[in-house]
């Protein structure tokens, strides 16, 4: 896994063990259980079954919630204004008794700020898919649907793109080259700088990917002879997974936004599936 595990709902959970059942756990809603269900058998990331969490209230009486896709927390101690929690995507940060998008750049007042603007479409994400290592792959006349998130090491990647190689006339995604700890990072930089170089380009790692061609690695720059070589692309990879949570290989983003950690085993199905109920009120009768 490239990025860590973050263990966001054993921490919520923790924080509510003191409590007692509360009447709200029976007012759990069938179509967000079914929603929930199909979501985690297509490895979406919402985490959004909160009957445990609701459970655990007690004598509180909360009107509102919903389920904060933060990757976890940093505490700064600021000379200024003293602590400041930011999340380690980078979109929240909480100061002072407010709460801040950082990306929309805007104040949040109640969560159906956050509600309206849960999901960050790839479209104006800070990091751009086209800005990192990224093979465009598909048909070209279609939009693009998502972003795949893949390692060199990685098998499930290979054999993903395959199965996507047989209906390539009805997809389009952007594959995101990220560096896996070892020989695959030096690689991913060896790629990368061949391409700038002009020795491969990226159709042919596609092909090579996929087994539709032989071995590169004689046309790859020797590791020890790139010079002048960015890796601004490759890092800026990582921080486009960094924002979206994505806390492991492969991954990948729906164009609106939606996460999957992990692969959808149905990918056109997961193109169209819907998950506004998931974030509605489970506090309105």
């Amino acid at each position: 896994m490239i990025m860590r595990k973050l263990l966001f709902k054993s921490l919520a959970c923790l924080a509510l063990l003191n409590s007692a059942h509360s009447p709200a756990a029976d007012k759990y809603d069938a179509e967000a259980v079914a929603l929930t269900r199909a979501a985690a058998e297509n490895g979406l990331a919402l985490n959004q079954s909160t009957r445990g969490l609701f459970s655990q209230l007690g004598s509180s009486q909360p009107k509102d919630a919903v389920y904060l896709p933060t990757g976890g927390i940093f505490l700064f101690e600021d000379l200024r204004s003293g602590l400041t929690l930011v999340t380690t995507t980078g979109r929240y940060s909480f100061s002072e008794g407010k709460v801040y998008d950082v990306l929309r750049k805007k104040q949040i007042k109640s969560i159906s700020d956050i509600r309206e603007s849960y999901f960050l479409p790839l479209s104006e994400a800070p990091f751009k898919p086209e800005d990192a290592f990224t093979i465009q792959f598909g048909n070209p006349s279609l939009k693009r649907q998502a972003v795949l998130f893949i390692s060199l090491d990685c098998q499930d990647c290979i054999d993903f793109l395959k199965k996507m190689n047989e209906q390539r006339e009805g997809v389009r995604f952007d594959i995101v080259i990220l560096p896996s700890p070892g020989e695959s990072a030096k690689r991913v930089k060896q790629m990368w700088c061949s391409v700038k170089a002009g020795k491969i380009t990226n159709y042919d790692i596609l092909q090579s990917l996929i087994g539709k061609s032989k071995d590169i690695n004689s046309r790859l720059i020797a590791h020890e002879n790139i010079k002048d070589c960015s890796v601004e692309p490759i890092v800026t990879g990582l921080y486009l997974a960094s924002i979206y949570n994505v806390q492991g290989i492969p991954s990948v983003v729906r164009e609106d936004g939606v996460l999957g950690n992990g692969l959808p085993t149905d990918y056109n199905n997961w193109l169209k599936m819907n998950l506004q109920p998931l974030l509605k009120n489970p506090f309105d009768k």
